[in-house]
C-alpha cells in the first residue's frame, strides 16, 4: 500500500521542528494533528537522506517533494482539470439536476 502524501507545507514543518527544533515525535504530534506514523515516515526518510534543516530550507517545495516521495506524481493538476472530473460525480450531478425541472 502506497504512503499516504502529505502537503510540502506540512512535510517542511515536521521536519523543522523535529531536525531544528529538536522536538519529539509526540509533541510534533500534537503541534500538527498528524498521526505519528505519518511523522515518523517523513523523518526516517529524510535521515536515511541524509538531510539535515539546513540542507532541507534551501531545498524548493518540488525538490523536497520529489526526494521524500520519489514514486509520486509531484506534478500539480489544474484547477480546470480537477473540475472536470468533480463535474462528472454522480453526487453532483444528482444535486444539480434534482434543482432543474425538466418540463
Amino acid at each position: 500500500m502506497a504512503t499516504k502524501r502529505i502537503p510540502v507545507r506540512q512535510l517542511r514543518e515536521i521536519l523543522r521542528l523535529r531536525l531544528h527544533a529538536k522536538l519529539s515525535m509526540r509533541q510534533i504530534r500534537d503541534s500538527l494533528r498528524l498521526s505519528l506514523g505519518v511523522k515518523q515516515k517523513a523523518v526516517s526518510k529524510a535521515e536515511a537522506l541524509e538531510l539535515d534543516w539546513e540542507a532541507i530550507e534551501k531545498l524548493h517545495d518540488s525538490h523536497l517533494a520529489a526526494k521524500i516521495y520519489p514514486h509520486a506524481d509531484t506534478a500539480k493538476s489544474s484547477h480546470k482539470e480537477r473540475g472536470a472530473l468533480f463535474m462528472l460525480t454522480p453526487v453532483f450531478m444528482t444535486r444539480f439536476t434534482s434543482k432543474i425541472s425538466f418540463c
